[in-house]
């Protein structure tokens, strides 16, 4: 096993080499270890190591740290970078389904509106003499409204029934 680890409650990334042989593992860090990072990483390194190794019943006999290697503070710095870019990309992704909602919400309210305006206006083409005139042609433009509503809605309104409760509405109204 040769492992890089980083443990982001201290900002330590860790170089673990474990020697099956010799049942030791050899480990480095980026910078100088506190006596208690140092416990909190052995406990985690020999952890880790058993799991992977159970079914052998190997235990470590020897766990060596061997100090400071310069090269682990580059992984620790694309480490760093690479959290910042997730960051920022759930960031954009959050703002970006936030207008995304807004637009969806704005156009259903725009479109819901439209279907009250045109069912004004069949109201009062059905009780003029010009029905048959225009009857095709509002009832196109409705089903243009509705399907464009319940796109932006998320809804499964039917023409029908946008006509029916209309139809409603006028028998209550006679």
């Amino acid at each position: 096993m040769n492992e890089l680890i980083y443990f982001s409650s201290s900002d330590v990334m860790i170089k673990a080499q474990y020697r099956e042989q010799r049942q030791s593992v050899r480990y480095f860090s980026h910078r100088g270890l506190t006596s208690e990072e140092r416990e909190a990483v052995e406990s985690y390194i020999v952890a880790q190591i058993e799991d992977v190794y159970a079914e052998r019943s190997r235990e470590i006999r020897n766990l060596h740290y061997l100090g400071v290697d310069e090269e682990l503070q580059l992984h620790l710095h694309r480490v760093h970078k690479k959290n910042q870019q997730e960051s920022q990309l759930q960031k954009e992704e959050s703002i970006d389904q936030a207008v995304q909602d807004l637009i969806s919400r704005s156009l259903s309210n725009y479109y819901f509106e439209q279907i009250g305006y045109a069912l004004i206006e069949v109201r009062r083409v059905n009780a003029s003499a010009e029905y048959a005139i225009f009857a095709q042609e509002r009832t196109e433009t409705l089903r243009e409204l509705v399907d464009a509503y319940n796109l932006y809605a998320d809804k499964k309104v039917t023409l029908e029934q946008v006509l029916s409760k209309n139809r409603n509405d006028d028998a209550n109204l006679n």
